[in-house]
């Protein structure tokens, strides 16, 4: 869109909502305002301009410049229960229905699919679309509400709260919530709560809301939930062609793509962002790596040596920084760990250098952080500038990273990181990465030591009779459907070893898992209610029951009748001595593979070797050589 047309467009949606708005609303405020009508009409005009300028352009992981999002947007599909949906239709169904929850895995389209419908609204002239990043909440977080009308304030000055709330109420003000996955878990039971509120007390507003899989967002029963499909090989190729790239590899690859590329790697290709991915792996490596940490890997390789074989003349712009490939990736390992452990996507100028002189400091190299910090945005392209914040060019890399310097770190700061970041297990891929990556490490570093460690506190409490405590802090959720009740365990920090202990050893063929269905509520609420009765006198007063009926932790299984006709008691006891008997056997198992890594020959004779070399070095008067990961184990928990 040309600047004139631009302002030719803002100017019409400023004239098309500015009279209802304000003589409905504004005039009639009880508060004394400034604000007259071209004053509102210039606010509206400027703000069309703006939103119009930055969710038109996208920067992409191929292209180095900005894309508009037009040209290479790919028409969305979802599907709502059984059945599957198009654009078209959500544009139908979101007019009559007015709310929806959109979710999808990482990658799959989510932000940009909003952002395309929140340009479609503008063009639309109806009333005010506003984009709200949910990420905002994690500085200072109050109410969403409360946030909410701090940014729609910021924007327009003369929207006082109540204004505010009269715009909600008439439908006049839509909002767009994206990205509920990256509120901090310290609040996101009161963002969940903040958002059905929010549903509830303004019905007429338009709301949608963008998150991943596994946010344990409740979706209101009044609320539609759309799940954003996987690309077919159509979209992908359509996407690849659309993308500003090497026309010839462009072609190349679309052409091994239906050759049976994409049939062979359908849970890659997918998937938009990583299709986009392998377009630039596949030009240099013609092959596609069969693990997760692979293909990032790849792709941070290519995008380091593209600002070499960018240029055809074979000029070669050295990076401002200096850094080899190695150096710039224990960088950004030591960047990506920081800022994810304490849940930062976003961060400003002050902190992204603050950051990047510890990673200095870490990896033992003497570039500026300006240095650094041009390279990652101009030359590597991995860190993106967003207003006056910086953020990973996708949340995956950062993921990703942290993952390798978890990897790559010693046991005492590695642990120190899972510990910070599996409360995010259920959303995002650092624990499978770090797995993957380097699977000693994580044994040594976190799964033998802390699985020990439950081990011992869950027999003291066997033997304390705190067989509820324990089913407590290990069994899976559940859900609340219809009549029936599948009421879930709450999950705090504590409880979460448990689903990393099972996603990660649960596959071994060496033991037997619990039988989990055996004790979850499969029941009619009616049939339970004699059985709520007993559990009150052995398990708490009537108004901690209560609590736990709502906290959901209550389980039966009415199928097996031996089972359900014993006392609670007994069925809190069965699954508290099957739980330290799985973890038995995999304390076991975790024994023998670390006696087995001890006598290695291989790996005695490495840890001598570096124990050697690093007591030579000090008599010498040497520095030691560095170790990613030796750094202040501070940095893991910032």
């Amino acid at each position: 869109m040309s600047d004139i047309d631009l302002n030719e467009a803002s100017a019409r949606f400023a004239a098309a909502i500015v009279s209802d708005i304000y003589n409905s609303f504004v005039k009639k405020a009880t508060r004394s305002l400034n604000a007259t009508q071209p004053v509102i009409t210039g606010n509206l005009k400027k703000y069309a301009i703006t939103t119009t300028e930055t969710f038109g352009t996208i920067r992409t992981i191929v292209c180095e410049l900005p894309s508009r999002l037009l040209d290479i947007y790919q028409p969305a599909q979802f599907k709502v229960g059984e059945h599957n949906v198009d654009e078209q239709t959500f544009h139908k169904d979101i007019e009559a229905n007015k709310r929806a929850v959109i979710r999808g895995h990482a990658g799959a389209g989510k932000s940009i699919f909003l952002k395309k419908y929140f340009l479609k609204r503008l063009k639309d002239r109806e009333s005010i679309p506003i984009f709200f990043e949910l990420r905002n909440l994690n500085h200072n977080y109050s109410t969403l509400f409360k946030h909410l009308y701090d940014h729609v304030h910021n924007i327009f000055p003369w929207i006082e709260v109540e204004i505010f709330r009269s715009l909600l109420r008439a439908g006049k003000i839509e909002l767009y919530l994206d990205a509920l996955d990256e509120v901090s878990h310290t609040i996101r039971s009161s963002v969940n709560t903040n958002v059905t509120q929010l549903i509830a007390e303004f019905p007429k507003a338009k709301i949608i809301l963008t998150t991943r899989y596994g946010d344990k967002y409740a979706t209101p029963a009044s609320v539609t939930e759309y799940h954003i499909q996987p690309f077919s090989l159509n979209q992908a190729t359509s996407l690849i062609y659309a993308l500003d790239f090497h026309e010839e590899s462009k072609i190349r690859f679309c052409e091994a793509l239906k050759s049976g590329l994409y049939e062979q790697n359908s849970g890659l290709l997918s998937n938009p962002l990583l299709c986009s991915i392998m377009l630039l792996t596949y030009r240099r490596f013609a092959t596609i790596p069969d693990r997760l940490h692979l293909y990032y890997q790849q792709a941070y390789e290519v995008l380091f040596s593209r600002h070499d074989a960018s240029k055809e003349s074979g000029f070669r712009r050295d990076l401002l920084s200096g850094l080899d490939v190695a150096e710039m990736q224990a960088v950004l390992n030591h960047l990506a760990a920081v800022t994810y452990a304490s849940e930062k996507f976003e961060f400003t100028e002050t902190e992204l250098t603050e950051t990047l002189v510890g990673a200095i400091n870490s990896v033992g190299v003497s570039s500026k952080p300006s240095e650094i910090r041009d390279d990652l945005i101009e030359a590597v392209s991995m860190i993106h500038p967003d207003g006056l914040h910086f953020k990973f060019v996708h949340r995956s890399f950062q993921e990703f990273f942290c993952a390798n310097y978890i990897s790559k770190s010693k046991s005492k700061i590695a642990r120190l990181c899972i510990d910070a970041v599996k409360m995010r297990q259920d959303t995002d891929s650092v624990i499978p990465m770090a797995v993957a990556l380097n699977p000693d490490r994580f044994e040594e570093a976190w799964l033998t030591p802390t699985l020990s460690e439950d081990l011992s506190r869950f027999e003291s409490m066997m033997e304390n009779k705190k067989f509820y405590a324990i089913v407590r802090e290990t069994l899976p959720n559940i859900e609340v459907r219809g009549n029936y009740l599948l009421l879930s365990v709450g999950k705090d920090a504590r409880s979460r070893n448990f689903d990393i202990y099972m996603s990660v050893l649960d596959a071994k063929s060496d033991f037997e898992s619990i039988d989990y269905s055996r004790l979850k509520i499969i029941s009619n609420y009616e049939n339970l209610s004699a059985y709520f009765r007993a559990c009150i006198t052995h398990t708490a007063t009537p108004k901690e029951f209560k609590d736990q009926i709502q906290s959901g932790s209550i389980y039966i299984d009415t199928e097996d009748r031996n089972l359900a006709g014993l006392a609670d008691l007994a069925v809190w006891e069965i699954a508290a001595v099957k739980i330290i008997a799985t973890l038995r056997l995999w304390k076991a198992y975790l024994d023998k593979k670390t006696r087995q890594r001890e006598a290695s020959p291989l790996e005695a004779f490495e840890r001598a070797t570096l124990a050697n070399m690093r007591r030579v070095e000090g008599d010498l008067g040497g520095r030691p050589r560095h170790v990613e990961g030796d750094g202040d184990p501070q940095d893991a928990r910032k």
